[in-house]
């Protein structure tokens, strides 16, 4: 996910926000679907305002939209304004790349836990790789010590 700085009044986060889920001003007729759309990215985890007496980062709410009813957001040439289909289309491609990120984090985890696991190799290989052979009671005893070390078998 994209860190970003979050704005330092309201003001800037509607601004922030109103630019990001595509609507360019805050009237008396779409105050409620801006306050709705914030919430929507909200649960895909973009958020611009840090509410330190809650202890939480959020979008704004109901009647802070509200109040800011009459409020012009800036909209440079590259902003896109969505109506409610390009919205909802909108949501679900973002949802689909926070998805995808999620796999493709999760499947890097993977592909280094199983290379740090290739990389230990076997306790039972040890004194073959250096050139002796283990008894089967050389190994059982070693299994069961490793074992207890880690707390699975009481000794």
């Amino acid at each position: 996910m994209v860190q970003h700085k979050l704005p330092s009044t309201i003001q800037e986060a509607l601004q922030v926000q109103g630019k990001f889920i595509g609507m360019n001003k805050i009237t008396k007729n779409n105050y409620k679907k801006f306050y709705v759309r914030g919430k929507n990215i909200q649960v895909l985890g973009a958020v611009f305002i840090h509410d330190q007496d809650r202890g939480i980062y959020r979008c704004a709410t109901l009647p802070e939209v509200e109040k800011h009813i009459g409020m012009n957001i800036p909209f440079g040439k590259d902003d896109q304004q969505y109506d409610d289909k390009r919205w909802t289309s909108k949501l679900k491609e973002m949802m689909k790349e926070i998805t995808q990120t999620f796999v493709d984090v999760e499947a890097s985890w993977i592909e280094e836990d199983n290379r740090k696991e290739e990389s230990k190799g076997s306790f039972l290989d040890e004194k073959k790789d250096a050139g002796e052979k283990k008894t089967i009671n050389e190994e059982n005893a070693e299994a069961t010590k490793r074992l207890e070390d880690i707390g699975l078998v009481k000794g």
